[in-house]
């Protein structure tokens, strides 16, 4: 039969084998503080990154859309919620020759049908290449040409590749570029011209495939682009007035909304990973304390044959980092089974930018989460540890 080496670490394994419920109730608790802490810091940090997709992807100052549909405009800018409204053309020209107006662009949305690319309807988007400054400029390191009829460019969750055929209201469209992902509404989009758009809705309106309301000549919002130093308010306003049937939706209140919304899920998350630190520090402390109490005996059998306060220590110690490196991989392994699958979910139901973390900064992430969850074993442990190497072998053993 093979001896083995008695050692700290072997014995403090075939202690917590021995002490199974005591155990898994320990390593629970700190996965909860790893899943937490890791789960948040990701949470926050793919908010932040689509925040900064969206400040530098959205070149418009304004977007003006119908009287009403302001609202299914930030859906569909930032949840991926498919929408149709409509403008009149002529609406364009007037809204660029205001003062304070750099450059106006149209744009014309229509949610299609059920496709075989796409789980759901997807948002068709029709630009005018010739006044566009929002799309046109994520498509250039696509594609080294004009888009042309016939021809999309498709957002990163739709699920074709480039030289594929697409069919939406049962016409084929070449797929020519596909964006890199943005964490916004555009991820679940097709992009194509103005034009392509229009004969889409001409032959599909004759097959009744399209709702009769909509117009060969419509668009159904103008991105706006204001001159440099100019004041979004007053030009809002003008539009307004002058267009009774509009609303303005502005970037700036956009990216001000969600930063509030930003700050106040980074203070919720962080308070409750700090409740729970102290909540999971507390009970370790309770529980070393009892378990060390209980274990007076073996301790003092150890000190009787030899073992040093130091090596006492060591074993409790131990311990303690056995169950938090278990509880930490268990906690960012569960965020992470949770998280990752179900990133476009939850960014849908936030309801804000989302794009995820590179994976430098995952990784990074995932080491803080580990070594702050690691430390709340060692430091719960250390003041019981202490307290029963400093006992006396002789009293402990003839009190048992």
């Amino acid at each position: 039969m093979t001896e083995k080496k008695l050692t700290t670490f072997t014995l403090a394994l075939s202690n917590l084998k021995s002490r199974a419920n005591r155990t898994v109730g320990l390593i629970v608790l700190v996965t909860l503080l790893a899943a937490v802490l890791f789960g948040g810091m990701m949470l926050v940090s793919s908010i932040q990154h689509g925040m900064n997709s969206m400040s530098g992807r959205f070149g418009a100052d304004m977007m003006v859309v119908p009287r009403g549909s302001d609202a299914s405009a930030e859906g569909l800018l930032l949840r991926s919620e498919p929408s149709a409204f409509y403008l009149d053309e002529d609406i364009t020209a007037e809204i660029a020759a205001m003062p304070g107006v750099k450059t106006a662009s149209p744009q014309l949305f229509i949610q299609s049908l059920d496709a075989a690319c796409c789980t759901v309807p997807v948002q068709l988007i029709g630009y005018d290449p010739a006044t566009d400054f929002n799309i046109q400029p994520w498509i250039i390191g696509k594609m080294e040409r004009p888009l042309e009829a016939g021809e999309v460019v498709i957002g990163d969750l739709i699920l074709a590749e480039p030289g594929d055929e697409v069919i939406f209201f049962n016409q084929p469209f070449k797929v020519v570029a596909k964006m890199d992902a943005t964490g916004m509404g555009f991820d679940s989009s097709v992009f194509m011209t103005m034009d392509t758009a229009q004969h889409m809705i001409e032959l599909s309106r004759e097959s009744g495939l399209l709702p009769g309301d909509v117009g060969g000549a419509d668009v159904s919002s103008v991105m706006v682009k204001l001159d440099d130093g100019t004041d979004p308010a007053p030009v809002r306003t003008a539009i307004i007035n002058a267009h009774l049937n509009t609303d303005v939706v502005t970037s700036s209140d956009m990216l001000i909304d969600i930063s509030s919304r930003l700050s106040n899920m980074t203070l919720l998350i962080y308070m409750l990973a700090a409740l729970i630190f102290v909540l999971c520090i507390v009970v370790l402390v309770i529980m070393f304390s009892v378990t060390i109490n209980e274990r007076r005996s073996e301790f003092a059998l150890f000190r009787a044959q030899g073992a040093t306060r130091k090596k006492i220590i060591g074993l409790v110690m131990t311990e303690a980092v056995l169950i938090s490196l278990v509880g930490a991989a268990c906690g960012i392994l569960l965020a992470s089974l949770i998280y990752f699958p179900f990133t476009t979910y939850i960014g849908d139901m936030l309801g804000m930018p989302f794009l995820m973390p590179t994976t430098a900064e995952i990784i990074g992430y995932g080491v803080l989460s580990a070594a702050v969850s690691v430390l709340t074993g060692p430091l719960a442990c250390l003041p019981p540890a202490r307290k029963i190497g400093q006992a006396d072998t002789y009293t402990v053993m003839r009190e048992n």
